[in-house]
């Protein structure tokens, strides 16, 4: 068993640092902490990245479990904004990505829902299914909000 890693001060830099091993044995250095949050803050992250490393190393969880399980707490907005933001969306056109953007807006604020994890096929078929209660023809959900009701 590897012994608890203290957190220590970089030089020229801020914050608090840790020098970790991932699951394979590789060496990490990462910053754990900032000045503001505290060298306790950094011992908690540290114990914490130990325990999920070590639930991999022994076959109790997979690491895409457990980015699954973070990413579930990620509030939409976060979310949308930082896949917007990412190199395969910027490549798409502006009114493409308004789009998208209003379409997950419009889900959440329909169905109350705030974080990722509470975005399930279920919610997204009574999204759709309200949609369509509401006068909305089939094929404007493809189209984007532009299409109106059917009259």
């Amino acid at each position: 068993m590897q012994r608890r890693r203290e957190p220590w001060r970089k030089q020229g830099r801020t914050g608090w640092w840790a020098t970790l091993y991932d699951e394979h044995g590789k060496r990490l250095k990462r910053k754990m902490s900032s000045d503001a949050e505290g060298r306790d803050v950094a011992v908690v992250r540290i114990a914490e990245y130990e325990q999920r490393v070590d639930l991999i190393r022994r076959g109790v969880v997979r690491p895409r479990d457990l980015e699954v399980t973070e990413g579930r707490q990620t509030p939409i907005a976060e979310a949308l904004e930082r896949f917007l933001a990412s190199g395969r969306m910027q490549r798409r056109t502006a009114k493409y990505r308004d789009e998208l953007r209003w379409w997950v807006e419009s889900l959440a604020s329909v169905r109350r829902l705030k974080r990722l994890g509470d975005i399930t096929a279920q919610e997204v078929n009574r999204w759709l299914e309200d949609r369509a209660d509401a006068g909305y023809a089939a094929s404007s959900f493809a189209r984007g909000r532009t299409r109106s009701p059917r009259s």
